[in-house]
């Protein structure tokens, strides 16, 4: 009686230390070790451990924050781009004359149709009736959002930025007539009218 007494102490106490070492109860485990001996201490022994479960989910937590970040900064970055680009097609747009979203919104047939009106324009020099770029038009803009540079694009896609409220006033720009030194747009005379046009 005195041995089997001494033996779950001890099995008790290797339970309790197990368990503690595993991020289980350490107080339930020694109740058990107590009571079942070996039979708990080979039990504790391959139970699995908390402490390594909950490292490995917090690992994988985190790798699943980083790739939502990830996402999102490409999801923003395209979005961007989009935005870049629906912007150069305005411009172009206004040059040649045609509205491109319109176009976009037909079905297939009459699309195709525009599509190939454009084309046959196209390819014909002498139909061709542009008017020259002026100084405003053939300087190229870099401007910063978000902590990135973008460009470059042409005054005029700056103009619909601003329109668009993507451009605002305090928003750096840069360009070879402002010696590519960083400025608040709105300190730009070359777009104080699209400003004020947004106002």
């Amino acid at each position: 009686m005195e041995c089997a007494l001494i033996f779950g102490v001890i099995a008790a106490i290797v339970c309790g230390i197990v368990a503690s070492m595993k991020g289980r109860s350490v107080l339930g485990w020694a109740i058990f070790g107590f009571f079942f001996g070996i039979i708990a201490i080979i039990v504790v022994l391959i139970v699995s451990d908390l402490n390594q479960e909950q490292e490995r989910w917090q690992r994988v937590n985190d790798d699943n924050r980083r790739l939502r970040e990830q996402l999102q900064q490409h999801g923003m970055r395209t979005d961007e781009q989009h935005e870049m680009l629906g912007a150069r097609l305005d411009v172009y747009d206004k040059r040649l004359g045609v509205d491109s979203r319109a176009i976009a919104a037909l079905d297939q047939t009459s699309r195709q149709r525009a599509l190939a009106d454009i084309s046959s324009e196209a390819d014909d020099p002498a139909s061709a009736d542009f008017p020259p770029l002026d100084e405003h038009e053939r300087v190229v803009w870099f401007y910063r959002r978000e902590g990135r540079e973008l460009g470059p694009v042409a005054a005029a896609v700056i103009d619909d930025l601003i329109a668009a409220g993507v451009i605002k006033r305090e928003t750096l720009l840069r360009s070879t007539t402002t010696s590519n030194q960083w400025c608040d747009a709105w300190t730009l005379p070359e777009f104080a009218d699209a400003f004020e046009k947004s106002a």
